[in-house]
């Protein structure tokens, strides 16, 4: 390999580089000694050139950063850090999130990362420092005083802004089959975690009825949490009318519906979790209802996603998912609609698609005679 080397004043070898093309650094190092320090190119044989060479004075940026505070910083030096200093609380949750930046070589090689008191890390990217970028949320497993560093890659320059934040989930009950919970995640990192009593064999859904995250499609994490704090299932979906699928609970506990934005995102969501239940005339399954030709009954679809395209279909028992004779828009959970049954006899049901598509709940069968 050709080497970049810097010697001692003694011709020992303080810092050494396995490279020297364009942009390759070595160091920085801190100088031992006052003195004459020697820059040795070696050139691996055969290889023959001409290479140019600059020493440089290195100086860290640093001061102190608080939560929610962006500072900016400008690497002209290469081999310059960014080191800020802030007060960590053992038990809370941090983050940190780069805003702007515009380092060459921002996605790959660089570092940003949080140092505990100790020294020691306490978590960091993988690589990037480009505008968006996130670290953590990470535990502080102890009080004391937290390092933030980004450190480019190579002899990269540039500047970037970046922030710490002291990250606080947002929590609190759902209801299976109730009303709506809501969060606004203003800040980088933030979860969304509300807690609902299952049983075993109950099947519940999460679905989403408003968001206004960016990219609600991808990376995200919309999930049912078993009671031991793994993932019984989700998706990366929680755009507005998305819907996970069915999961039947394991055991009896206490289980979590989690929304969490990917990466740095921040934005509001509503979501909800459901059992759908389609009574006719106040009866849900399996008590089957009989009822003379061209009676007007009352459907509810108690659990409805409560998104506007959800429809309740009445169909003939057995015929296909396309197959209905009448149907009706359901889009708030509960509220009833009326139905004129067939005057033909014969049985019948009543169909709940989510987002007017996904057939999701079945009514107790209708005899017309």
């Amino acid at each position: 390999y050709h080497k970049l080397r810097i010697l001692n004043p003694n011709r020992s070898i303080l810092a050494s580089f396995n490279g020297a093309c364009a942009g390759d650094i070595v160091g920085p190092v801190i100088l031992p000694t006052s003195g004459t320090y020697t820059v040795l190119v070696y050139s691996y044989a055969p290889y023959s050139g001409t290479v140019t060479v600059d020493v440089h004075d290195v100086i860290d940026v640093t001061g102190p950063i608080a939560f929610g505070q962006a500072v900016n910083a400008t690497f002209d030096t290469p081999g310059q850090r960014g080191r800020w200093t802030f007060s960590g609380e053992a038990n809370r949750r941090v983050s940190a999130v780069v805003h702007t930046s515009n380092l060459p070589n921002c996605g790959a090689y660089n570092s940003f990362v949080i140092l505990q008191p100790d020294g020691s890390t306490l978590g960091s990217s993988s690589w990037s420092v480009c505008s968006g970028s996130i670290i953590g949320p990470f535990l502080m497993p102890t009080t004391g005083t937290y390092v933030l560093i980004v450190d480019p890659y190579k002899s990269g320059t540039g500047q970037v802004a970046v922030s710490v934040y002291d990250v606080v989930d947002v929590t609190g009950p759902v209801t299976v089959n109730g009303s709506p919970v809501s969060a606004t995640f203003a800040v980088p990192g933030q979860r969304g975690l509300w807690t609902f009593s299952g049983t075993t064999g109950q099947k519940v859904r999460a679905v989403v009825n408003a968001t206004t995250i960016p990219s609600c499609g991808t990376y995200n994490s919309f999930a049912i949490l078993k009671p031991d704090g793994s993932q019984l299932g989700g998706q990366w979906n929680m755009c507005a009318g998305a819907m996970t699928p069915q999961f039947t609970l394991p055991a009896d506990g206490v289980y979590t519906l989690l929304v969490d934005p990917a990466g740095s995102q921040t934005g509001s969501v509503t979501a909800r979790v459901i059992d759908p239940v389609v009574l006719v005339n106040g009866t849900a399954p399996p008590t089957a209802v009989t009822v003379p030709k061209s009676t007007v009954v009352s459907v509810q679809v108690v659990g409805g996603t409560g998104n506007m395209a959800d429809r309740g279909h009445l169909s003939v028992v057995g015929s296909n998912s396309n197959s209905y004779v009448a149907w009706r828009s359901v889009p708030t959970s509960g509220a009833a609609e009326s139905f004129t049954m067939p005057s033909t006899p014969g049985t019948y049901q009543f169909r709940f698609f989510a987002n007017g598509s996904a057939w999701i709940a079945t009514s107790t069968t209708v005899t017309v005679q």
